[in-house]
């Protein structure tokens, strides 16, 4: 330290500030990369596809209760598997669930398939993998099939 106080005030006041330069420009790099790293982030976010289960009911002289899986993403989706916790009694709606499966989704795409009075379990759990080509991805989306059904629409 007496090295540096025996230096004069114009050369301490050049190394002071070669340090604090060093200092600013190292912190810049990092925020730079930071910031980088999270737009990178919510740009795939922002792209990615969104498929999700619900169910729809369409007022057509009666009440019409469907089960929709649609694609809400900006980007298509390859469906791997399509599963719910409860096997239904209908075989149909377990063959809709295994047509979805294996099968591509395009943006705004929905399949549907009607939703059976005889299917009505309180609750429903469907677990949908899906991947872009890129990443994969998986929901659970759980349904309450009976909340429709004191509804007046």
């Amino acid at each position: 330290m007496d090295w540096f106080l025996g230096l004069k005030i114009e050369n301490q006041i050049a190394i002071i500030s070669s340090f604090a330069t060093i200092l600013i420009s190292t912190v810049s790099v990092w925020i730079a990369l930071k910031a980088m790293k999270i737009t990178k982030q919510s740009t795939l976010d922002a792209n990615r596809p969104y498929v999700v289960a619900y169910f729809e009911v369409v007022d057509v002289g009666y009440y019409v209760k469907y089960l929709v899986v649609k694609n809400y993403g900006k980007s298509g989706a390859f469906i791997n598997s399509i599963e719910c916790d409860k096997e239904f009694q209908e075989g149909y709606l377990n063959n809709f669930l295994e047509d979805c499966s294996n099968r591509f989704i395009a943006p705004g795409q929905s399949f549907i398939t009607v939703f059976d009075k005889k299917e009505e379990e309180e609750q429903l759990k469907f677990d949908i993998k899906y991947n872009d080509g890129i990443s994969k991805y998986s929901e659970s989306v759980h349904l309450n099939s009976k909340a429709f059904q004191h509804q007046i629409y």
